[in-house]
């Protein structure tokens, strides 16, 4: 700015154009009208945020946020969603937000991808992506169907019991320990891992699937997969009808299948509405200002506004439709079975064969026992939900204790009619609990990464060894079944049958008495 002044010396008078610029104080300081510098804003002091003036940068502490919210309006978050931002003192230019994010995210809480990255599946990482990626639809299309194959073929469904307590393991092991190791561990690419993830109905394998994918439309395509499992049973149900070929080798198994499809399908959907109905409400620097909520997923989406509405309204509707309905059916089944008989609950008997596939393993008197699993599952993911600073120790604690309460009435009630059922998911849930309190010892002491990994590697092994059994000995079933088959249709062939010797057998009939005619007169006017 050109600013004119005059300086007379010496009688000689002399004129001056000075040009300066004024500069504000950068974002994130205030002028100080008593030490006349810029200084750092009463906000960030009050957050526990240190700033030096010299270097322009600030300090935070924890796994906590620093920078703009949605209208530009200084923000501070203590909790950083998990694997997104730095853990310990970061110290960056308020005018780049980003440095203290990881992964390549980037944006408000780090909640969106830098430019040119995608998100990926399996993982909270942002990676270089093309849509040549999308040549996996093909793969996971073959993955679905071969899933429902093995199953079909094994006969590993919920109605023979031994299914399920690894179901419920995989739900629980996954958001409660798995996920509390950063995505950079070599853990979270190993095959036990990956074992996990396709019994949850994940990809598994941290792949990106098109170029600019973001939070949001992987959440739209994690419902997908699940729909397109579902829908392939109900189509070989449909074709069972039609097709005799069809209908002889699925036997009786559809019912079952498609039981044990959408047990792995619930949880799925369950974690997914949750992520939906997750949302942040950042701490601003001026109250007065517009704070919107954000979705805590993407804090860059506005909670219940714009593009977030179909997302809710997704949520809700497959929760009105599926989630609350089966849960409230495996629950309550004994009540409704009993009231069948009235008009309002008439539609009961036409659940029944779905009901029976669920509770064929457990005894009559705790058929609702089905129900108490999936009430194990909403509980923990609630839990892990609401706990919005990622607090490593509250999860643990959650699991330890609702883990060792279900094993406990599990033994004490011995619910299963097959004691080798009971055996297996007593050792799972036993695995579990044990698991959490050695990962909960280790975070006490020396929070170490690679023991903690060493625990839940060892926890993977055991479990994924017992499966393989589980699964050989379903297999062992099947080949017998099949070479009985094949010598029934063996005996069954004409040239056998023209090789078998008959023999005619007279059985002499004993003379009838008095009784019997009673009895040969009394048929016809009954059938009459």
């Amino acid at each position: 700015v050109p600013r004119s002044y005059f300086l007379n010396g010496n009688n000689l008078d002399l004129n001056y154009h000075v040009f300066f610029k004024i500069l504000l104080c950068l974002f994130g300081y205030v002028w100080n009208e008593i030490s006349r510098i810029c200084s750092c804003d009463r906000f960030l002091l009050l957050n526990g945020v240190q700033c030096d003036i010299d270097a322009l940068n600030i300090t935070r502490t924890d796994s906590m946020w620093v920078g703009k919210n949605s209208v530009s309006n200084l923000a501070v978050h203590l909790h950083c969603p998990y694997d997104y931002c730095f853990v310990g003192n970061v110290s960056f230019n308020l005018s780049d937000p980003d440095e203290q994010c990881i992964n390549g995210h980037s944006g408000v809480l780090c909640g969106g991808c830098k430019t040119g990255l995608s998100v990926v599946f399996g993982s909270a990482r942002c990676v270089q992506c093309s849509s040549r990626y999308l040549a996996l639809i093909a793969l996971i299309s073959l993955m679905g169907i071969a899933m429902v194959t093995l199953i079909f073929l094994l006969n590993c469904t919920v109605s023979s019991g031994t299914p399920n307590g690894f179901i419920l393991y995989a739900n629980i092991v996954r958001p409660g320990m798995i996920s509390l190791l950063p995505s950079s561990n070599q853990l979270q690419s190993s095959f036990l891992v990956v074992f996990i993830d396709w019994i949850n109905l994940n990809f598994g394998i941290q792949s990106c699937f098109y170029n600019g994918m973001d939070t949001y439309s992987k959440t739209w395509l994690e419902f997908v997969f699940s729909l397109y499992i579902l829908t392939l049973v109900v189509a070989i149900i449909i074709g069972s009808r039609w097709s005799s070929l069809l209908a002889r080798l699925c036997k009786r198994n559809a019912v079952p299948v498609l039981a044990t499809l959408i047990l792995l399908s619930y949880t799925k959907c369950l974690s997914n509405i949750l992520t939906i109905f997750t949302y942040v409400q950042l701490s601003v620097e001026n109250s007065t200002y517009d704070n919107p909520a954000l979705w805590l997923a993407d804090s860059n989406v506005l909670f219940l506004r714009g593009r977030h509405v179909y997302l809710v309204v997704a949520g809700i509707s497959i929760s009105a439709l599926f989630i609350i309905p089966y849960t409230s059916i495996m629950l309550l089944s004994p009540c409704l079975q009993a009231w069948s008989e009235w008009r309002l609950f008439s539609w009961v008997d036409k659940l029944k064969p779905f009901v029976d596939a669920n509770q064929g393993p457990f005894k009559d008197r705790y058929r609702y026992w089905p129900g108490i699993q999936l009430m194990v599952r909403v509980v923990l993911y609630l839990m892990f939900a609401i706990n919005e600073s990622n607090d490593i120790s509250i999860n643990l604690l959650g699991t330890i204790l609702v883990t060792i309460i279900y094993f406990g009435a599990s033994c004490r009630l011995s619910v299963h009619k097959n004691v080798f059922v009971n055996v297996i998911e007593a050792f799972l849930m036993l695995n579990i609990s044990s698991a959490s309190v050695c990962i909960l010892f280790i975070i006490s002491y020396n929070n170490s990464f690679n023991a903690i990994s060493d625990v839940i590697t060892a926890s993977l092994a055991s479990v994924f060894v017992a499966f393989l059994l589980t699964v050989a000995f379903h297999s062992y079933g099947t080949v017998k079944d099949l070479i009985k088959l094949i010598r029934t249709r063996k005996l069954s062939r004409p040239s056998n049958l023209n090789n078998m010797k008959t023999t005619a057998v007279y059985v002499h009939a004993p003379e009838p008495t008095e009784e019997s005619l009673l009895l040969n007169y009394r048929e016809p006017l009954i059938d009459e």
